[in-house]
């Protein structure tokens, strides 16, 4: 490449090689520090839209007679969740809602979703739980990457029929506590939505006899214990709490988070991490008119 040239050509060649390369690593530098800003700035939009996410949780459950029911919420820097319990018109049901988004945006998105479907979520009867599912991921299906995990649980209580009716999607923890104190396992464990899922079929029963209890535990819950894989997790969990199960049920929602402090050895978990639990306290209901 250099053949021929005398030693003045060389040397300029040289510098002018030089100077390209400073050149570059400029330009390199420029654009690092640009993609940096654009990352500072959507991690921003991120935080902001977590932190409003958690504004419109609702703080109170709404009053559910003839059943106990406990939850709580912690907040941490990833996988922004949503918890609610919804009172629905019919009297016979109530529902209950619980999401972890991960991914860049993807919290703003689930809200705007979620506010637009906010009047259809006022009824039981208007969609089935796989129903919904599928027009909240038709919603926002076009605007999820690769990078992006949805994981959405929603379902409604017959309290007629004593059964839960849901759709699951994504690694959320169900354990059931029978009459005889043993608690055992119920979650589906279906995948996350992501980007690739063409079509949401899957729904679930469970029945809930009188003084037995579900327990759900988020993606971010499930996720703190990081050596573990969810069945195992919700395994050592369920032991535990068959050993030390109380009536209250505000005093076993605050042990499902001593179990996760206790597994993190006092260090702080990356995700934001959401219980539910309730206790079938009554069957009165079934002299009821199912829409009374």
């Amino acid at each position: 490449m250099y053949e021929g040239l005398s030693k003045e050509e060389l040397v300029e060649r040289l510098l002018a090689r030089d100077k390209e390369v400073l050149f570059l690593k400029e330009e390199l530098l420029q654009s690092a520090h640009q993609l940096e800003r654009i990352a500072e700035r959507v991690e921003q939009q991120n935080q902001a839209s977590a932190k409003l996410l958690k504004l419109l949780s609702p703080t109170e459950l709404p009053n559910i007679p003839g059943f106990s029911i406990s939850s709580k919420f912690k907040a941490a820097r990833k996988g922004s969740e949503y918890l609610e319990l919804l009172n629905y018109k019919e009297k016979n049901r109530f529902g209950i809602l619980m999401s972890h988004m991960e991914g860049p945006g993807l919290s703003a998105l689930f809200l705007a979703a979620l506010l637009k479907f906010s009047p259809e979520l006022q009824s039981s009867k208007k969609w089935e739980p796989k129903s919904f599912i599928a027009n909240l991921w038709e919603d926002l299906k076009e605007h999820v990457s690769e990078e992006h995990r949805v994981s959405v649980l929603y379902g409604y209580f017959d309290r007629a029929a004593d059964e839960l009716q849901l759709c699951c999607y994504g690694p959320f923890g169900i354990l059931l506590r029978e009459t005889s104190g043993k608690i055992r396992i119920e979650s589906p464990l279906h995948e996350e939505i992501i980007s690739s899922t063409k079509k949401i079929s899957y729904q679930d029963r469970y029945a809930l006899s009188l003084n037995e209890s579900l327990i759900f535990l988020s993606p971010g819950y499930l996720k703190s214990f990081d050596k573990l894989e969810p069945t195992a997790a919700m395994n050592l969990v369920a032991k535990h709490l068959e050993d030390v199960w109380q009536d209250d049920l505000n005093q076993m929602r605050n042990e499902l988070f001593v179990i996760q402090k206790r597994h993190l050895k006092e260090q702080k978990t990356e995700y934001d991490a959401s219980v539910m639990l309730f206790t079938n306290k009554d069957r009165s209901l079934k002299l009821a008119t199912p829409d009374s």
